[in-house]
């Protein structure tokens, strides 16, 4: 009897990463503006390109009973940034996935065993990529083009005014940067596109003026802004939006603010061992 084939699936890896994301102890509701009240909390494995995480992600939703968000599932904005709804996957593999593919025109099978050579803790076959650039690709080609598609969504969920996030993934030094626009609330994604350019100017014009227009034809307003701390960003979004509030990434500006004191105590740390020495 013939031996039967190796299977060509990876052997699932266990998570090497554990991390939880959770609401501020003092958030509100964007809507109304009363107090979240914590509902569940979910596991999951999420894989990124540094590695197989496994996460904890708090769930709340807003006390007062008449507001769209009571029934509302609300998740942490910096974790539905790096996510893909229904994908095991980060949003920076699907960046640079879609890169080697629009960017470098490279078929299928060679992103497959591109990215498995150089991340071996990825777990996805040929098929799987193919799966990930027909999505990636829905998503871009749809952009700007789906106002019935928003209003009806969003009408039913009784919602019309919008708190967008946008984030940009670049996988690589030196590749395009995917740019994402997410509905916070419902972590809808409402715009993707790849760019070479990063500065305000080309933001405005190739995201966020084509995002107003479309969300005005839809009858949806936007109430707020959440992005991390890149003065491009924020300088597009003031121009654009000037009269809609906006905010940097909480965590965002929580990890900038380590990294000086993490460097103050690794010096510190030189110092002590030298006068131990001594």
């Amino acid at each position: 009897m013939k031996n039967m084939r190796t299977s060509q699936y990876r052997k699932k890896q266990s998570a090497t990463v554990t991390d939880s994301y959770k609401h501020k102890k003092d958030s509100v509701c964007s809507l109304c503006g009363s107090s979240l009240f914590a509902k569940y909390t979910f596991t999951r494995h999420l894989i990124n390109l540094e590695n197989k995480s496994k996460l904890s992600v708090q769930v709340r939703g807003c006390k007062n009973v008449d507001c769209t968000n009571h029934t509302a599932r609300l998740k942490p904005v910096v974790y539905q940034n790096q996510i893909v709804p229904e994908s095991a996957y980060g949003i920076d593999v699907y960046a640079l996935i879609g890169h080697l593919r629009m960017s470098d025109r490279k078929t299928i099978p060679e992103i497959h065993r591109e990215m498995l050579e150089a991340y071996p803790h990825l777990e996805f076959g040929e098929r799987h990529v193919e799966n990930m650039l027909n999505h990636l690709n829905l998503c871009i080609e749809q952009s700007g083009k789906n106002a019935d598609y928003l209003s009806a969504y969003f009408s039913s969920r009784s919602q019309d005014k919008l708190l967008l996030s946008i984030d940009g993934v670049q996988p690589e030094q030196g590749h395009q940067i995917l740019y994402i626009v997410r509905e916070v609330q419902s972590g809808k994604i409402l715009w993707s596109s790849y760019s070479r350019y990063s500065d305000a100017a080309s933001l405005e014009k190739t995201i966020l003026l084509p995002l107003q227009s479309l969300l005005e034809k839809a009858k949806l307003s936007v109430v707020g802004w959440v992005a991390d701390k890149e003065l491009a960003i924020s300088k597009a979004i003031g121009s654009v939006y000037p009269n809609v509030a906006f905010q940097h990434c909480q965590t965002h500006f929580l990890a900038a603010m380590k990294a000086p004191l993490a460097n103050d105590d690794t010096e510190i740390g030189k110092t002590l061992k030298k006068n131990l020495v001594r």
